[in-house]
């Protein structure tokens, strides 16, 4: 397991070809949050999971090891709201 934690928008994120996305877990600080994540080495293309948390609130969704989100290219991450902060857990 990987768990990468996010802070701001990031690209490329450092994780093997083809991990498989298990679950994630965003917190939401002062205003609302949201992430999409990206099968790109950049933040392009139509965002391949995304999720949002209420201002003040965490919101996780676990995905079933027989489900678990494939990506191919890279992992790029688009994160909004202040102070929010998310962690993708990678197998």
């Amino acid at each position: 397991m990987y768990i990468k934690r996010i802070t701001a928008d990031n690209d490329d994120i450092d994780v093997k070809a083809f991990a498989s996305l298990k679950g994630i877990l965003l917190t939401a600080g002062s205003d609302a949050a949201a992430i999409a994540l990206y099968d790109s080495l950049t933040v392009t293309g139509t965002d391949k999971f995304s999720i949002k948390a209420a201002t003040g609130t965490s919101f996780f969704v676990p995905i079933p090891s027989d489900f678990g989100q494939n990506f191919k290219t890279g992992v790029s991450v688009d994160i909004t709201g202040t102070s929010a902060v998310a962690y993708l857990y990678f197998e």
